[in-house]
């Protein structure tokens, strides 16, 4: 009879929560995702332009075609999701206003809207089967609460700064991938790998983490692996269909690697100038690992912090995180834990040696900037440390534990409610202020330039940035009613 009634209560839980979690609660989540990231950052809306590579990418678009930037678009490693999604936007602005460029930089916001309101999304469903909805709600909301610094407009409503969110994508979709490793379904598995692909192709950064899922995977694979079977290991590994695929995609990536290698692997800097790594300065170190890893928990007080303040968090925070691997007995909340915290590792370093200017940009937490940077790793960072945090205290018998889960999270919540004039610039920018329309850019171009083979020259933002645009485009878009 109690066993009865226990799997009744069960069957209730798991009930409750397939009435919430259906296709029309994620479009909801998503719709309210779009209104936040709106209010956000809507300075393009008052202000249409068009912003750096934004320009300079849709301008090679025009003119070489979209296979041609795909490839070429960046010298030194490849962009492809940059493209597709600057190509979307063009075809969007094509298909509702023609030749006609005046509204092209709000076809490129809406679009960057999406893309980053589906990202947020992609936890409340990617890690479905391991944390439960509230943990994963609350990755939800601050995601799309991520301080930015005053650099929120260079990120929201732009496409050029959308490569550092597909080092998260690639970890969504490598858990995704792992957690239905049993599914039967090989359409799945290879649509899959196909955004796994584009992920390594838009950041290098997620080559090694690309490569860490793989080998998770054949970790799995070799522990469950039969002790006493006498078959060959390499052969029960790659029995299974998804592990044939990821070998698949392991090659296709390499290829892309050697050419990247090729091109010349990040021999620019990014806007970040180059210098050696201040290993030595203890009091640089500590600010780089703490605005890296802690800042979405900290940035209400990051200017009040110091050196011992600082240190003590972090020991603090990994601690916790630590502890909660080796004392939580789940394998599922384990092995995510784990598999968060070492992924936001490895980007830290990644942008570390890559970008070491970033260690002296850095001024005894007086600024943040260039935020972009840091983007990705502070998702990390806060997905790993909430999901420590929340995994400890889960508990389906503990009214105490269930309680302080509930607080911490409503802390989390409040904490980025009570800071809505850091995080929310809604018509104002901070960062970004532009002198005038892309519009008038155009009617400027073709009043006091010259065409030249057909194509005029335009200034975009920042001073020093063009992108050269078919006459007949300049011409409609002049010739467009006020």
């Amino acid at each position: 009879m109690v066993d009865k009634i226990k799997n009744y209560e069960v069957l209730q839980r798991v009930k409750k929560l397939t009435l919430i979690e259906t296709k029309s609660f994620y479009v909801c989540l998503f719709l309210i995702g779009l209104i936040i990231l709106f209010f956000r950052s809507a300075y393009i809306f008052m202000t249409p332009y068009m912003y750096t590579e934004d320009g300079m990418w849709i301008s090679s678009i025009y003119k070489f075609g979209f296979l041609h930037t795909l490839f070429h678009a960046k010298a030194q490693y490849f962009v492809f999701g940059n493209i597709i999604l600057l190509q979307i936007s063009n075809l969007l602005n094509t298909f509702l206003f023609g030749d006609n460029l005046t509204l092209l930089p709000i076809m490129i916001a809406i679009v960057s809207y999406v893309f980053y309101s589906f990202s947020a999304l992609l936890p409340i469903i990617c890690f479905k089967k391991i944390l439960n909805f509230s943990s994963r709600f609350i990755i939800w909301v601050l995601i799309l609460l991520m301080p930015l610094g005053d650099t929120a407009s260079e990120i929201f409503g732009k496409i050029s700064n959308i490569g550092y969110m597909f080092y998260f994508i690639a970890f969504c979709l490598l858990v995704l991938r792992q957690v239905n490793s049993n599914s039967s379904s090989k359409y799945f598995f290879v649509i899959l790998d196909l955004f796994i692909i584009i992920c390594p192709l838009t950041n290098p950064a997620c080559y090694p983490l690309v490569l860490s899922g793989f080998l998770f995977s054949c970790f799995v694979e070799i522990k469950n692996r039969n002790k006493f079977s006498n078959e060959n290991l390499l052969k029960v590994i790659f029995s299974k269909f998804y592990m044939k695929i990821w070998i698949c995609t392991l090659i296709i990536l390499c290829i892309f690697l050697l050419v990247n290698i090729k091109l010349g692997f990040f021999p620019n800097n990014g806007g970040v100038p180059y210098s050696a790594i201040p290993w030595n300065n203890k009091e640089k170190m500590i600010e780089f690992f703490v605005r890296s890893e802690l800042y979405p928990f900290i940035f209400s007080i990051y200017q009040n912090l110091n050196f011992t303040i600082s240190s003590i968090l972090l020991i603090i925070v990994n601690t916790i995180i630590i502890l909660s691997i080796i004392f939580i007995k789940n394998i599922k909340y384990k092995s995510f834990i784990i598999s968060s915290y070492f992924s936001c590792i490895i980007l830290i370093f990644f942008t570390l040696f890559s970008r070491s200017g970033l260690v002296d940009m850095l001024s005894n937490y007086t600024t943040t900037f260039p935020d972009r940077y840091y983007y990705c790793q502070n998702i990390l960072g806060l997905v790993s440390i909430t999901s420590a945090i929340t995994c400890i205290l889960y508990s389906k018998k503990s009214v105490f534990k269930k309680t302080i889960n509930y607080f911490f999270i409503f802390g989390l919540i409040m904490l980025n409610i009570s800071n809505r004039n850091h995080i929310f610039e809604f018509y104002d920018s901070r960062y970004i202020t532009a002198s005038t329309t892309f519009k008038n850019r155009i009617e400027n171009a073709y009043q006091y330039g010259e065409c030249n083979n057909g194509y005029y020259t335009v200034q975009i933002e920042f001073q020093g940035w063009t992108m050269n645009i078919p006459e007949n485009k300049i011409i409609e878009t002049v010739n467009q009613k006020k």
